[in-house]
């Protein structure tokens, strides 16, 4: 699956429906999650009814477990004062955590006999391989329909039939709990059909109460799901999606389909014109801006760079006929005509506007014409002149080269980080000034109470504490002129270039936050996005028939941290820092998902020693943090990534069946990294 996103300007026609199926959705998943947390309440009450010693238990269990919590926190406070690591744990932690481990233990013997039956191992069972939909994973760790049999005792394969006697076999009192689940679940099914057709006749469209379900079943931890609150942007718009799903039912709708037009999505063709409006026209013609179509090597005979849409995603029915939301889009990249779409939604977040395409893009038939080569990628984040090092490539013709994320897009990312830090400060200086101005007020108002003030110290969100003050310039407290004149006064006027006027609180955070942060990373993130795309693009045309790519777990380096010895400034943490600024992970994503549709094959090999071993005599030297390196034995003297590349691409000439279509998603593990730095 691939998704394309696209930048989206408010809506032509459809607003109003679009916000109702926002309000329709988050009240039918706020329904779904209320069932959900009542289901697991009458779980655990049942699970206690059958067996009364695991309620002891289990008390005693979430007593330690908040005991340890409360103890990690006094460190994290400690640590956050001291802006340092390195802070002792508090007396009595490594005491809480035994408590808290044998606790668990107790529990885990206590619930042994309402604990069901373990599955048995696959072997002797004729199914094959895993239903349609498994995860491929599932299917090469051996994956079959194996379904309990209360009657029998026994596990049952669905698709041949197998029996087999449970690996461990259930406690005493399952059966009776298996009962009284059963009767829960009838129950739960009741309630959400219930939950559906309530939405339903109010409106909402079926597609996104099918989205609605599957965020609800993923909610699957020990703690019980939270009711989701609305968000609001500055102007007080609120957050949401609408989606469709048109593969529903087995149907198979292609992206040539779509833009001719169906009943659920259309796209558009339309001029540049139209693509702005007449609004946006009249203002950018007054502000003396182009008006027109940019167009390649800027003559006007030739096709515009790009190519705009309207287009139409069905939020409801009049009858027969569709409800339209209707977006301007610009398609920055083409949509491949012969890939299969399986979702589209709309979405409004902070008062900004996308769509994005679920398409299910089938492999490209490969050609014996087409031209064959080998390249081996290694990873990197190391800093060199011009920008980061991302990858070093090596072909089987002896071509290399490197990707660079350009020190341009390094800086804008720096930047944003801190137009945020600074937003940050700022924001606890203001919390600061109100919360010293609400500890002189005697008696609280309903209004102020209502608003949660209580707890301003712990609060987070500006803009939480922006409709707060919003709330004081309403509703107007004794002897507020003082704050007032201060948040209105925020950044005087001689503090401000060009002699402009003072400035308030809420419109600096509003530009720190919306135009310094969030805009110069978002267009810095589309740049380096738009690099890797194309860096992937040329590998996955360039070389058909193999491409090597590093077994490298990516998470490891996302969850190692200093320990407290260390302290936060090491070159452990520089390093981090790198690899969150340059976003690896990325760029392997892009070369998988290209190989994928080009019908190329990827190789997975160990990433282990590779820069380490000689490729020219095989030696094998000491670790080193150079960027040349110079062989112990033979004294060969070259770039470490190029000799990883070299030792990857050998390995792979040499390494038999290590060859696996790229189709799988999950050859990679993905790690999704921001490019914000804390």
């Amino acid at each position: 699956m691939i998704v394309y996103t696209y930048k989206a300007k408010p809506p032509r026609v459809g607003l109003e429906d679009a916000e109702l199926q926002f309000r329709l959705r988050l009240q039918y998943k706020n329904d779904l999650i209320g069932i959900e947390r009542r289901r697991r309440q009458m779980d655990e009450a049942a699970q206690q009814s059958v067996c009364p010693a695991l309620a002891a238990a289990a008390k005693a269990a979430r007593q330690a477990e908040a005991e340890v919590e409360a103890l990690v926190q006094t460190m994290a406070a400690q640590r956050a004062k001291t802006r340092r690591r390195a802070a002792d744990a508090p007396e009595g932690l490594a005491e809480a955590k035994a408590r808290r481990k044998a606790a668990w233990e107790a529990e885990a013997a206590a619930a042994g006999p309402v604990r069901g039956p373990v599955r048995p191992p696959a072997e002797g069972c004729l199914g094959g391989a895993a239903p349609q939909g498994r995860r491929k994973k599932k299917a090469k760790a051996g994956f079959h329909a194996f379904g309990w049999d209360q009657g029998k005792g026994l596990f049952v394969c669905a698709q041949c039939s197998h029996a087999a006697p449970p690996a461990v076999p259930p406690g005493e009192k399952w059966s009776e709990l298996s009962e009284l689940r059963a009767l829960m679940h009838q129950a739960t099914l009741a309630a959400q059909r219930a939950a559906r057709e309530k939405a339903s006749k109010a409106g909402l469209y079926w597609a996104n109460y099918q989205r609605a379900d599957e965020a609800v079943q993923r909610m699957a931890g020990p703690e019980l799901p939270r009711f989701r609150q609305p968000s609001f942007d500055e102007d007080g718009d609120e957050d949401g999606e609408t989606a469709i799903h048109p593969a529903n039912g087995g149907k198979v709708v292609t992206v040539a389909q779509v833009l001719q037009g169906t009943t659920e999505v259309w796209l558009q063709r339309c001029s540049y014109e139209e693509y702005l409006g007449p609004e946006l026209l009249a203002r950018r013609a007054a502000a003396g801006r182009p008006t027109v179509a940019p167009h390649r090597g800027g003559a006007r005979g030739r096709a515009p760079v790009k190519e705009y849409a309207l287009c139409h995603l069905r939020v409801g029915s009049e009858g027969r006929a569709p409800r339209w939301l209707v977006l301007p889009i610009c398609l920055h990249r083409p949509l491949p005509p012969g890939a299969i779409l399986k979702w589209a939604w709309a979405r409004r977040f902070r008062g900004r506007w996308s769509v994005q395409f679920v398409l299910d893009a089938r492999p490209a038939a490969r050609s014996e014409s087409r031209a064959a080569g080998r390249v081996a990628i290694d990873l990197s984040w190391r800093p060199v002149q011009g920008g980061i090092r991302v990858a070093f490539w090596v072909d089987d013709q002896g071509k290399s080269g490197q990707v660079l994320c350009p020190d341009s897009v390094i800086e804008r990312l720096r930047k944003a980080d801190g137009s945020r830090a600074t937003a940050d400060k700022e924001f606890d200086l203001a919390r600061g000034v109100v919360g010293k101005f609400l500890a002189t007020i005697d008696e609280w108002p309903d209004w102020l109470r209502l608003s949660g003030a209580e707890h301003l110290a712990k609060w987070k969100s500006p803009r939480r504490l922006s409709h707060l003050i919003t709330l004081l310039r309403q509703h107007r407290l004794p002897g507020d002129e003082s704050l007032l004149a201060t948040l209105d006064r925020w950044y005087p006027a001689h503090e401000r270039p060009h002699g402009a006027g003072p400035v308030s609180w809420e419109r600096q955070a509003r530009h720190l936050r919306e135009d310094c942060d969030r805009g110069a990373r978002s267009k810095s993130e589309r740049t380096r996005r738009e690099l890797y795309n194309r860096f992937a693009a040329w590998i996955a045309r360039t070389y058909q028939e193999e491409v090597v790519l590093e077994n490298l777990v990516l998470t490891d380096f996302a969850t190692r941290r200093p320990t407290p010895e260390q302290g936060a400034q090491t070159e452990d943490a520089a390093l981090r820092r790198l690899r969150t600024l340059a976003a690896p992970s990325l760029l392997r994503l892009a070369v998988v998902n290209a190989v994928e549709r080009e019908g190329g094959k990827i190789t997975k090999l160990p990433a282990a020693f590779t820069s380490r071993d000689c490729p020219d005599c095989g030696h094998r030297n000491p670790p080193s943090t150079d960027l040349l390196v110079v062989c112990e034995n033979c004294g060969v003297m070259e770039d470490c990534d190029k000799r990883a590349g070299r030792n990857l691409l050998a390995a792979a000439a040499t390494t038999p069946g290590a060859q696996v279509p790229a189709a799988g998603r999950d050859l990679v593990e993905v790690v999704e990294e921001s490019s914000a730095v804390v």
